[in-house]
């Protein structure tokens, strides 16, 4: 049995243009909701809106300020200059119609489910597993804050930023020719650098192409680019360890020196009771619930409660321990059995969620946009998984079970969607929802 497909042009049409449109179709009903939550403040009071023609302004200040021009402390600390220039430019152009902001975002949207879709392609080099995991991750109703939510504008953004980077990382990785290998390296640093300057959360890049990097060398997936990758005996020589300090190097200067520079504090939150003891185990003790969520979202929702563990005996924190460690441990089976897409899928999860656990304390304890970025990896993973289920099927049986199973699994979470996306049309609608 064959283990790529051959990309026909209609096929390429159809791996690109289908989450675009799914995604289109899921969200077009938002397009005339009115400004919500922080929409107003930062949209409609104009918080977030530059001076026309004053754009540079945007690189040196951060996102929100107080009247003094300070970092607003009452917030968390963030630095977005391209997202204030988004805002600020639809702003000068269509001054405060939410519609305009909200197509913007939408077709950012599109844009990233089509670049995820290649991405999956390169992977899976199979037109059925790649088609199903960009479903999964359009239809997800974890992704509503960031293509419903005008302040989330910057989300998707930097998620197709993110992508658009890995791509690249994994093009120099299974480049047999060293010269094109250095130009993916350059042009996935430059997506990193933009996709930071869209929102901080890009600063694991380095590590997913850790993670990318291992599950090509020791889960062999996928394998042209594994099969390529063998001439780098020389780690000197090999594009993706240069790719790797590059990116390591940008995202500490970002982190130690400019971000800092340009927002004078480090951190807006005090930590839950004035104990960081307390932080971490209830950050940990909230891990099987919100793992449990993403997963199975049965019931998206907007609010930030969080219960509070205070003890290293209550059974929710070594729950959410083993399951760390649990996570980790199938991880590296994955990897022993040659799943390297599967294992670079749950890497992706949980490096993508880890900044925004609650580890370090956030004004916000939980969300489900935390999550957004965790969903490409969790749409690999489980497509991966299914597909290693039916190997030993004919192709023709394997593909008529994975899609199966993913019109299942897109109808399903596209219901949630569904469902949950009208509660976006107000700031009342949304928070009633949720008492």
């Amino acid at each position: 049995m064959s283990n790529t497909d051959s990309l026909t042009p209609l096929k390429a049409l159809t791996l690109l243009g289908a989450p675009a449109l799914l995604l289109i179709a899921l969200y077009f009903p938002s397009l005339d909701y009115e400004f919500v939550w922080m929409d107003i403040p930062e949209i409609k009071e104009g918080n977030l809106i530059l001076p026309e023609y004053d754009y540079v302004n945007a690189f040196f200040r951060p996102l929100h300020v107080t009247q003094s021009g300070r970092s607003d402390t009452s917030q968390n600390p963030y630095y977005r200059p391209l997202q204030l220039l988004m805002v600020s430019s639809i702003y000068h152009r269509v001054g405060l119609t939410p519609r305009y902001y909200r197509a913007s975002a939408i077709a950012i949207g599109a844009a990233y489910s089509a670049l995820f879709a290649f991405l999956a392609w390169l992977l899976f080099h199979r037109f059925i597993p790649a088609l199903a995991a960009s479903l999964i991750l359009v239809s997800h109703p974890f992704a509503i804050e960031s293509f419903a939510w005008i302040s989330a504008i910057a989300e998707g953004a930097a998620a197709f930023w993110i992508v658009a980077s890995l791509i690249l990382a994994l093009l120099a990785m299974g480049e047999a020719d060293k010269t094109r290998a250095l130009r993916y390296v350059i042009g996935s640093c430059l997506c990193m650098v933009v996709a930071l300057l869209f929102k901080e959360k890009s600063v694991v890049l380095p590590v997913m192409s850790i993670a990318l990097l291992i599950s090509l060398r020791f889960g062999r997936q996928p394998q042209w680019a594994s099969l390529n990758h063998k001439q780098y005996a020389d780690w000197r020589d090999d594009p993706a360890i240069w790719l790797i300090i590059i990116q390591a190097f940008t995202v500490f200067g970002y982190l130690s020196v400019w971000r800092p520079m340009i927002l004078e504090i480090s951190t807006a939150a005090a930590s839950l009771t004035g104990s960081m003891t307390t932080q971490w185990l209830t950050a940990i003790g909230n891990w099987p619930a919100t793992m449990f969520g993403f997963f199975l979202p049965i019931h998206p929702t907007t609010s930030d409660v969080t219960p509070i563990y205070r003890s290293f005996s209550e059974p929710a924190v070594w729950a959410g321990a083993l399951l760390g460690v649990g996570s980790f441990g199938l991880w590296i089976l994955l990897l022993r059995w040659r799943m390297g897409i599967a294992a670079f899928g749950l890497a992706w999860v949980w490096i993508a969620f880890l900044p925004t656990a609650n580890l370090v304390p956030m004004i916000h304890a939980h969300a489900d946009r935390y999550l957004f970025l965790s969903i490409g990896g969790g749409a690999l993973f489980l497509v991966s998984v299914i597909q290693t289920l039916t190997h030993s099927n004919s192709q023709r049986t394997q593909s008529a079970v994975m899609l199966g199973v993913s019109i299942a699994l897109v109808a399903g979470l596209s219901a949630q969607t569904v469902q949950r996306l009208p509660d976006w049309r107000s700031t009342k609608t949304l928070f009633t929802a949720d008492l």
